[in-house]
């Protein structure tokens, strides 16, 4: 029983090597160091491009929240006007500080999950493991340096009668 790792480029069989040379090229990548710092920085990017786009979010969910309480719930938002006069300045700074960080809470936390379902890359997050896993198949098999690259092992049963 034979084992063999086929190479697909955009879903296009490229060529096939051997498993044992395709696992072989997994764990030499898997030792080295400098690709786990690599990849702690990028998932640190990641974390704060998420940050910073819950940063930037808050002006749009404030202002999409103000014109749907004023176009449905007039009387509401009137009501609140009206009860926001008789509070003092420290008390609306207060209630402003907290509808910010819960409002930056829920977008920190529920937009990318959002975005990662339908764009997993979008905070730049992607695993250098697999790329260099890649690079190295590319070199190789000496295919066109872009395009997906998917690899796929077979078990290779040889049946002898």
């Amino acid at each position: 029983m034979s084992s063999v790792a086929r190479v697909y480029l955009n879903d296009v069989e490229v060529g096939s090597l051997p498993a044992t040379d395709y696992r072989s090229i997994v764990a030499n990548t898997k030792k080295d160091w400098k690709l786990y710092f690599l990849q702690v920085l990028i998932l640190m990017k990641a974390v704060l491009n998420i940050i910073a786009f819950g940063f930037r979010a808050i002006p749009a969910f404030l202002l999409l929240a103000i014109v749907l309480g004023v176009v449905f719930f007039p009387e509401q938002v009137t009501e609140n006007l009206e009860a926001l006069s008789k509070f003092t300045i420290g008390e609306i700074v207060e209630g402003a500080q907290n509808l910010f960080v819960s409002i930056w809470i829920i977008t920190s936390i529920l937009t990318p999950a959002f975005l990662m379902t339908w764009r997993p890359n979008s905070f730049g997050f992607y695993d250098v493991f697999d790329d260099k896993v890649n690079q190295e198949i590319r070199k190789i098999l000496e295919v066109p340096t872009t395009g997906n690259l998917t690899v796929v092992c077979y078990e290779l049963i040889n049946e002898q009668q």
